[in-house]
């Protein structure tokens, strides 16, 4: 592929993924770029990267769809792992980027100076026999935890050989206090005179216990004060490819 048709594969990618969560109502940063944002600022990519920034974009579409489908509440950002060394930049004219909102529900981006290029990159790591390479990935949504776990089954049947390495869950909400205790009341004894009350005696009657009107009692459901609000995840996942089997596909 050209480099130039890597910003229309882009705009593509991101139109799709903006379509399916607006659809599921997943909500999206304003400016989701799906963490490729140099090149839909106008970066042009160099043609040697193009390959594998190609093969990080199929990626992050799919790992965008599978929280789409697990009904997170929010995708807050997702990183890719950063390889280029640099990039050529180039004017970027609105008709590209839609300045009417083709990229999103962020609506158009003004035509933005040249992003400088990255100083050095992250070098894909490769199993030394040459069957496998990974790449790392960092997503952050928000979510109730069921959608947490379903996140984490998806990805375990997923078709993309994944790996989560690390899961943090932040709860941002303050933790309820439980109201305090009303102080005892003492006990009141027996008035003088009362049925069943002798003088000098010492015996006490039986007095039964009246609930006060005021009291309410809450069902299970509304006793419940903390697990099920939105929280916060950080999933860093690594991805496997096999690239055995795509050198024998390229032979066919």
């Amino acid at each position: 592929m050209e480099a130039a048709k890597f910003t229309p594969l882009l705009r593509d990618g991101i139109l799709r993924v903006n379509k399916r969560a607006q659809d599921a109502g997943v909500l999206l940063p304003a400016t989701f770029a799906m963490g490729v944002e140099r090149y839909k600022l106008g970066a042009l990519p160099s043609g040697a990267d193009v390959p594998r920034l190609v093969v990080q974009l199929k990626t992050l579409e799919a790992l965008c769809e599978m929280l789409i489908n697990a009904k997170v509440t929010e995708l807050v950002s997702v990183t890719r792992q950063v390889f280029e060394q640099g990039a050529e930049t180039r004017e970027t004219p609105a008709a590209d980027f839609g300045r009417g909102g083709r990229w999103g529900p962020g609506g158009g981006m003004p035509v933005p100076e040249a992003p400088a290029a990255t100083a050095a990159g992250q070098p894909e790591k490769v199993d030394p026999s040459g069957l496998f390479s990974i790449e790392h990935y960092t997503i952050e949504f928000k979510c109730h935890e069921r959608s947490m776990w379903q996140v984490l089954n998806t990805l375990a049947r997923s078709k993309l050989f994944t790996v989560v390495t690390s899961v943090t869950i932040v709860n941002d909400n303050p933790v309820p206090k439980i109201g305090a205790k009303a102080p005892a009341q003492p006990a009141a004894g027996p008035t003088p005179g009362a049925p069943g009350v002798t003088p000098g005696s010492g015996v006490v009657p039986a007095v039964p216990l009246v609930q006060s009107p005021d009291v309410k009692v809450l069902s299970q459901e509304e006793r419940v004060v903390a697990g099920r609000e939105v929280v916060k995840v950080v999933l860093d996942v690594d991805v496997y490819r096999f690239l055995g089997g795509e050198n024998q596909e390229a032979k066919l």
